[in-house]
């Protein structure tokens, strides 16, 4: 019997390909939560007793019943967290005293802001909730109170979001999940949100700041159309005034794709830079410092996501490694990615962006080390 290639294998595939089917039939055929602790502790268990016992085959087993498990659980335990953070502010009117993590604009320019917050403690009218929080803050005026800031939104009635939407879709209730986001807030007056305390100094504002400047300087000087362009492929900026109406022309060719940034755009950008870098007279060692940088400064420019995080990390990795000395395997390092990705957010599995940019990259890599050691096998036969 031959030997699988070490190019085509990596430990923790099987791990991850139970993983994501428990947390797949989890949300078909939904358990207690209990039923699936308690088989984590009796697999762990067994997994200890056959350790001992040196059975390969049986640990193989336990491992991938376990990671499953542990899928489930962890879906069941974001689902619930999510659950029981809407029923303590479900339709009461609550004061909210939070820090804002992120702001953008969405309305007509300097109208309308949405405010992203980190709640610091929310009061009810029975208690005062410490447990920290995200919200989403829609605001009808603009606001001056900026990313870093701290502030107390008073007597504002919280309305739990719909679990499903009007056509029966739950994709939006599961999108705030996903999101880490409680429920949003809409807010009629801008007197309503009273700014109590500005740091002085700020990391999280300063990079706010900087990926603005950056946005405006590069797009000020484009037409609207082409600024949208911009913003959407290369930055990832979905806050913009044209995009339900480019996203309409384009839903209607089945083009609508075109319009999501992807991991290949920071591909492009390292392969532009390495060709130009290749006329300078430098050390590798500079050159891949030089791409490090760039693409950290690409990251605090543009706006995140799954596509863009995963060839990101992938990339700098990669080129860290090679700063060390180290070579790394690429299918590895994206088995390790989702894997991660997975256990800290199980609900990324059921959107379409995380699904295209790992299954795909999946499909290529897999195929590419299968037709490489198909041809070194033709060649090993031949010599």
């Amino acid at each position: 019997m031959t030997q699988r290639p070490r190019s085509t294998y990596t430990p923790l595939l099987t791990p991850l390909i139970t993983l994501a089917t428990g947390i797949a039939v989890q949300n078909a055929i939904p358990m207690p939560w209990w039923i699936l602790a308690t088989g984590c502790m009796v697999t762990t268990a067994t997994l200890f007793g056959a350790l001992c016992y040196r059975r390969m085959s049986i640990i193989r087993i336990i491992c991938a019943l376990f990671a499953g498990l542990v899928g489930a659980l962890l879906l069941t335990l974001q689902r619930a967290e999510h659950a029981g953070s809407i029923a303590h502010l479900a339709h009461q009117k609550i004061t909210v005293t939070a820090t804002i993590i992120d702001k953008d604009h969405w309305g007509p320019w300097l109208a309308d802001d949405v405010l992203r917050l980190k709640t610091i403690t929310i009061t009810t009218p029975t208690a005062t909730i410490t447990q920290s929080c995200e919200l989403l803050c829609y605001m009808k005026r603009h606001t001056f109170c900026r990313v870093g800031d701290q502030i107390r939104i008073e007597n504002i009635m919280f309305k739990p979001p719909p679990e499903q939407s009007s056509s029966g879709n739950p994709a939006y209730y599961d999108y705030l999940i996903k999101e880490h986001i409680v429920g949003s807030l809409f807010i009629p007056f801008r007197s309503a949100v009273q700014c109590i305390y500005r740091p002085s100094v700020s990391l999280r504002r300063w990079l706010w700041n900087f990926r603005l400047t950056t946005y405006r300087a590069l797009t000020d000087c484009l037409t609207p159309l082409t600024r949208s362009y911009v913003g959407l492929i290369f930055l990832g900026n979905k806050q913009q005034l044209e995009i339900d109406d480019l996203r309409q022309k384009f839903n209607y060719w089945g083009l609508s794709h075109y319009l999501a940034r992807s991991g290949i755009h920071i591909i492009l950008i390292i392969m532009i830079w390495r060709f130009l870098l290749g006329f300078i007279p430098l050390y590798i060692t500079f050159k891949r410092l030089f791409l490090i940088i760039l693409c950290l400064i690409y990251d605090i420019v543009s706006w995140s996501s799954i596509p863009f995080t995963r060839a990101y990390y992938a990339f700098l990795i990669t080129e860290g490694g090679g700063l060390c000395g180290r070579h790394t395997n690429s299918l590895h390092l994206l088995t390790l990615m989702c894997l991660t990705i997975l256990l800290y957010n199980p609900m990324q599995l059921f959107f379409l962006d995380f699904q295209l940019t790992f299954g795909l990259t999946f499909t290529l890599l897999l195929l590419s080390r299968l037709l490489n050691d198909h041809q070194q096998g033709k060649i090993a036969k031949t010599n």
